[in-house]
């Protein structure tokens, strides 16, 4: 139910003689209950995601006496259908899910809103949020797959262990570990010293470990952090929202 109190500061100034604020209306009835299949947060949901991603939003509102339907249909399976003979642009649309093996359904014009983002260069035309912040979006996959491929590719020993020496006729030479001893040893070492309850735990040095060498004299820190910071700002600033709105609460009051 549309209450003045919700209308737009915009309209309020005129006076009920000048405009007229219709309280009950099929539209109102088919946003609270769109369709079979399909919750209120469902509608607006894919309503705002097409908008935002495609820069275009399509209703389609079926003729059912019995049971009204309003169905938001994806752009990307929707393709306007002009009648250039009458000069009326979007008289039909025709609409086919990808993959479909069924004939598109053509639906008249006049049962379809078609809602979208003005192209300042084509005003017929659309343009997104999306397409407009592109590069930004493209770096931060770029950040997020650099990241990945990181940890995957990168090294990071945090100890080096010195193997003890062997007594040879020409002098002492380092020990040469076979693979599997390499893996016993290190496995021995975990047993032994890892884990937080292990802390501090000496370690003595005999014949098998003559040295051991930290090699990490800080805590290890992922790169690109503040780069990929300043991308999602981009981001979300393109798209006119704020952080918070992802739950980022951190800067808000």
């Amino acid at each position: 139910m549309l209450r003045r109190k919700d209308v737009h500061p915009s309209l309020k100034r005129y006076t009920p003689d000048e405009i007229e604020i219709i309280t009950d209306h099929k539209i109102y009835d088919l946003i609270e209950d769109p369709n079979d299949f399909m919750l209120t947060t469902n509608l607006w949901m894919l309503t705002v995601a097409n908008l935002l991603i495609t820069g275009r939003t399509l209703w389609v509102i079926n003729n059912d006496p019995n049971r009204p339907e309003l169905i938001p249909v994806p752009t990307t399976w929707a393709t306007p259908i002009h009648d250039y003979a009458n000069g009326k642009l979007n008289a039909k649309w025709s609409v086919k899910p990808p993959g479909s093996n069924d004939p598109a359904q053509e639906v008249d014009g006049a049962l379809m809103l078609n809602a979208y983002f003005a192209d300042p260069e084509d005003p017929l035309s659309c343009i997104s949020m999306l397409q407009l912040q592109a590069d930004a979006i493209l770096a931060s996959e770029a950040i997020g797959t650099a990241q990945r491929v990181s940890f995957k590719n990168e090294i990071n020993p945090s100890m080096a262990v010195i193997v003890g020496d062997a007594a040879t006729g020409d002098g002492k030479r380092q020990i040469r570990l076979e693979p599997a001893q390499r893996r016993q040893l290190i496995q021995w070492l975990r047993q032994e010293f890892a884990g937080a309850q292990k802390f501090g735990t000496p370690m003595i040095m005999d014949a098998l470990v003559r040295d051991i060498k930290n090699l990490r004299k800080s805590p290890s820190e992922v790169g690109f952090l503040e780069s990929d910071d300043a991308t999602l700002k981009r981001i979300f600033l393109g798209f006119g929202v704020p952080l918070s709105s992802a739950g980022m609460t951190e800067g808000t009051n």
